[in-house]
C-alpha cells in the first residue's frame, strides 16, 4: 500500500495558451526587465484534478525594449489510492510543488524565443516563494 503523499497530485499536462513576444530593433546587450506574475488555480473539479494557471508578462513601466506575455496551463490530477486532500493544502502545494513543476516550462520558452528573436537568452530566476491566492473560478485571478 502507498503511504499517503504531502501533495496527492501528479501533472498530467501542461499546455501554453497564451505566447506573446515583440521586441524593438535595437535592444541593449544587458537587458533588465521587470516581470509581474499572475497565478490562477482552478478548483472547480477539486479533489479529483486541479487546474493552475502561471502568467507571466513584462512590465510596462519602465517602457522596455521587448514585451513579452505567456501562460501556462498545467493540470494535476489525484494519484490513485490516496486519500481526499484538504483544500487547506492548496497554497502550499501552489508554492512548494505545483510553480517549481511548471516553471521550467516557462523558463525555457522564453530562453529559446528571445534566442530566435536574435538575443541572448533571458534567465528568470527561479520563483522560491509566491503569494498566490486560490480562485474558485476560471474568470478570476490573483496578482502578485
Amino acid at each position: 500500500m502507498m503511504p499517503n503523499l504531502v501533495f496527492p497530485f501528479r501533472l498530467r499536462e501542461a499546455f501554453f495558451i497564451e505566447l506573446r513576444f515583440n521586441r524593438a530593433p535595437e535592444v541593449p546587450q544587458q537587458l533588465q526587465l521587470n516581470f509581474s506574475t499572475a497565478i490562477k488555480v482552478v478548483k472547480e473539479k477539486f479533489p479529483d484534478n486541479l487546474q493552475v494557471n502561471v502568467k507571466l508578462s513584462t512590465k510596462d513601466v519602465p517602457p522596455q525594449p521587448i514585451d513579452i506575455s505567456v501562460e501556462l496551463v498545467g493540470l494535476f490530477d489525484l494519484v490513485e489510492n490516496q486519500g481526499t486532500p484538504e483544500p487547506e493544502i492548496l497554497d502550499k502545494f501552489l508554492n512548494e510543488r505545483a510553480l517549481f513543476i511548471l516553471w521550467p516550462y516557462i523558463s525555457q520558452c522564453i530562453k529559446q524565443i528571445t534566442v530566435q528573436m536574435g538575443m541572448g537568452p533571458i534567465n528568470l530566476p527561479i520563483p522560491f516563494y509566491f503569494a498566490g491566492k486560490t480562485e474558485q473560478t476560471a474568470s478570476e485571478s490573483s496578482n502578485n
